[in-house]
C-alpha cells in the first residue's frame, strides 16, 4: 500500500473577455424568484452599461473585443491510495483511489467549457466581472473530488494438477479481468437562458458577458458560485474473459470476448444547465416586481448526454490473438 499527496499550482493561466469595457460603479439587482412568482432572494451585481457616456465603451468607435489574458491561477490538492497485490494464488489486484479538488478563477478548458463556449479562443466562462475575476474563484471545470479505479486478473492454475488430460485440457488455459472504474460527475454552473438586460454593454447579469463568437449570451447565476453543481456519479464496469491455447510450445493462440460497461449503467456526460429564464417586470411570474426577475427553469438538470467519447453504453466484441 501506499499513499501520495499531490499539489500542482498554476499562474498566468489564460482567461478569455471582452477588452472594450469600460469600469463601471454602477449596480443591477435582480429579484430571484420561484415559479409561483415570491422573491427567494436579491442579486446586486456590477453593472456595465452603455446608457450613459461616462460608461460604456473603451473604444467608443468599435465593440466587443475579445481578448486573452494570462491571468488566472489555479490550485490542485490530491491524494492517492494505492493497493498492489502481486500475482499469487493466480490472482493479481492494483486499486488507486483518488481524493482531490481543483481550483481556479475562471480558466477556460479546452473544450466546451462549464458555460456552453467553446474552449480557449472563443468566449468567457461567464466572468461576472473582467476587473474582479476574484469573484469566480470557485471549482475549476476539470474538478473532480472522487476517483476509484481497480483492476483484477484471475488465472486459475488449478487445472494442472488434474490428473485427466481431457480434463485438464478443458479447464486450462482460462483468463478472467475486469477493471470497475467510478467517480464523482464533472462540475457545471447554473446558467441563464440568452439574457441582455436593457443598456447593457454585452450580455449575462452584469452586461459584460460574452459568448461564443463574441455573441451575446445569459452568463451564469450570479449569487451562485461558479461550478456548483454536479453530474451524476457514475460507474463503469469492464470484464474479459479468455482461453488460450498453447501448440507445440512456441505458438499460443487465445479467443477473448470484452464486455465495456457490463452492467449498461447510464453514465450521464451532460445536463441542461440552464437554470433560470429572465423576465421582465411586470410580466408574468414578474408581475408587481420593480426589478427584472429570474425565474426557476423546468427542465434544468435534465439529461442531455449519455454517452461520451470513454464512456457509453454497454458494447460487446469477440476478438482472437495469435503469439509466435
Amino acid at each position: 500500500m501506499s499513499a501520495t499527496y499531490l499539489l500542482s499550482r498554476g499562474e498566468y493561466l489564460p482567461a478569455s473577455y471582452d477588452a472594450n469595457v469600460a469600469p463601471t460603479t454602477l449596480t443591477k439587482s435582480y429579484d430571484v424568484v420561484n415559479s409561483a412568482g415570491v422573491t427567494q432572494l436579491v442579486s446586486t451585481v456590477p453593472f456595465y452599461t452603455a446608457l450613459t457616456p461616462t460608461f460604456g465603451r473603451l473604444n467608443s468607435t468599435t465593440g466587443i473585443i475579445l481578448n486573452q489574458y494570462s491571468v488566472v491561477n489555479s490550485w490542485y490538492h490530491g491524494m492517492v491510495l494505492t493497493f498492489r497485490k502481486p500475482v499469487g494464488h493466480d490472482v493479481e489486484v492494483l486499486a488507486n483511489y483518488t481524493l482531490s479538488r481543483a481550483r481556479d478563477t475562471g480558466q477556460i478548458s479546452g473544450g466546451t467549457n462549464s458555460m456552453g463556449n467553446s474552449g480557449t479562443f472563443f468566449g468567457t466562462d461567464g466572468v461576472l466581472d473582467p476587473y474582479n475575476l476574484r469573484e469566480d474563484y470557485a471549482n475549476s471545470d476539470i474538478d473532480q473530488r472522487h476517483r476509484f479505479v481497480s483492476s483484477v486478473v484471475w488465472t486459475p492454475s488449478y487445472a494442472k494438477k488434474f490428473s485427466s488430460r481431457a480434463a485438464r485440457t478443458l479447464a486450462d488455459g482460462w483468463s478472467l479481468s475486469s477493471i470497475v472504474s467510478v467517480g464523482t460527475g464533472q462540475p457545471y454552473s447554473a446558467t441563464i437562458g440568452t439574457f441582455t438586460p436593457p443598456g447593457s454593454v454585452n450580455g449575462g447579469m452584469t452586461g459584460a458577458v460574452v459568448g461564443t463568437f463574441a455573441s451575446s449570451t445569459g452568463g451564469r447565476a450570479a449569487w451562485l458560485p461558479r461550478n456548483s453543481y454536479n453530474l451524476p456519479r457514475w460507474t463503469s464496469v469492464d470484464f474479459r474473459i479468455e482461453r488460450a491455447f498453447t501448440v507445440r510450445e512456441r505458438y499460443r493462440f487465445a479467443i477473448l470476448a470484452d464486455a465495456f460497461n457490463l452492467l449498461n449503467n447510464t453514465i450521464v456526460s451532460s445536463v441542461n444547465s440552464q437554470g433560470y429564464t429572465e423576465s421582465n417586470p411586470g410580466s408574468g411570474s414578474c408581475a408587481g416586481h420593480a426589478n427584472a426577475c429570474l425565474v426557476p427553469f423546468p427542465n434544468f438538470q435534465s439529461r442531455t448526454i449519455t454517452s461520451s467519447s470513454v464512456f457509453g453504453a454497454r458494447q460487446l466484441q469477440i476478438g482472437a490473438r495469435f503469439n509466435f
